[in-house]
């Protein structure tokens, strides 16, 4: 270890989270109190463990002054200590601009991007978000709007997740960390005369994303697995694109029946699936044995695709 942080590093680094800094701030002094609240304290932790530093959340929060901060880093100190600047691409804080109701049970959350992170971010690329109580980041498909700079995220509300709970409640001016983009695996590559697309509901944005990306002159075929006629949402595109809306739970039944009645029975296909692993493993074990598609799919499963 070269050197152990200092109090004008940990100054530094405070700066880059709260607004005009923490001059004249005492070694003891209660630093939740002064600007530090929950989100930037996750931003923190997450800017210093992606750095080398063995801190976590719980232990901050119970020594929230510059004293006890700099003693805890300094005992989680990595092999080389990272300089002032961050590593660019890392976490970084932003807001809640809009909270619109796409369906009974998905919203659209507007993001603050004027800084352009995700102007460039590929059709499909998605984001980490954390928020709120979140005990950890979750990945979500990233819509940028580089003009407005803003970027949307659609989440599906519900209560079998930290990510659908916060999504139910979040208002406008939420504070939230986000991290990326991160790029997701391209389409298979070479000449196709179809391509077959398939997504259950949380993955319903990835689904769009990669439908709006499709070319004039393409021919596709979505199948979007939903709760209900409800959720059903129009996925605009220049290609020629045919849809058909499985209305299932978790049987993956249904969606089996559907994959095989839309794949066409002549041409070469390939074909990219998003959606929890039990489902989309018996797509995948299904799809690997049509010669239409020799082995040109993808797919992204819940626990590291995102959605």
């Amino acid at each position: 270890m070269t050197a152990p942080p200092g109090p004008g590093w940990l100054h530094t680094e405070l700066t880059a989270v709260v607004p005009g800094g923490l001059d004249g701030v005492g070694p003891d002094e209660d630093l939740l109190d002064l600007g530090i609240d929950s989100v930037r304290l996750m931003l923190l932790v997450e800017r210093w463990q992606s750095a080398g530093f063995d801190v976590d959340l719980l232990g901050l929060a119970e020594r929230p002054t510059l004293a006890g901060w700099l003693e805890l880093l300094r005992a989680g100190a990595p092999a080389a200590v990272p300089t002032a600047a961050a590593a660019p691409g890392g976490p970084s804080a932003t807001t809640v601009l809009r909270v619109e109701q796409l369906t009974p049970r998905t919203v659209r959350i507007t993001l603050d991007d004027r800084a352009g992170r995700f102007a460039g971010a590929r059709p499909g690329a998605y984001l980490m978000l954390r928020a709120g109580p979140m005990p950890a980041a979750r990945p979500v498909t990233v819509h940028p709007h580089a003009a407005s700079g803003e970027i949307d995220v659609d989440v599906v509300a519900h209560d079998g997740g930290p990510l659908g709970r916060w999504a139910a409640g979040v208002r406008r001016g939420a504070a939230v960390v986000v991290d990326g983009p991160h790029d997701v695996p391209d389409l298979p590559a070479g000449p196709v005369d179809w391509t077959l697309l398939v997504a259950d509901h949380p993955a319903q944005p990835a689904l769009a994303a990669r439908v709006a990306a499709l070319r004039a002159g393409d021919r596709a075929i979505a199948v979007a697995v939903v709760p209900d006629a409800a959720e059903e949402q129009l996925m605009p595109t220049a290609a020629d694109l045919g849809t058909v809306f499985v209305h299932a739970a978790a049987d993956p039944g249904p969606v089996l029946a559907a994959v095989r009645a839309a794949v066409p029975g002549t041409g070469r296909g390939r074909a990219w699936l998003a959606g929890e692993r039990h489902r989309m493993d018996a797509l995948g074990a299904v799809l690997a044995g049509l010669p239409a598609l020799a082995g040109r799919c993808v797919v992204e499963r819940y626990g590291g695709a995102p959605v």
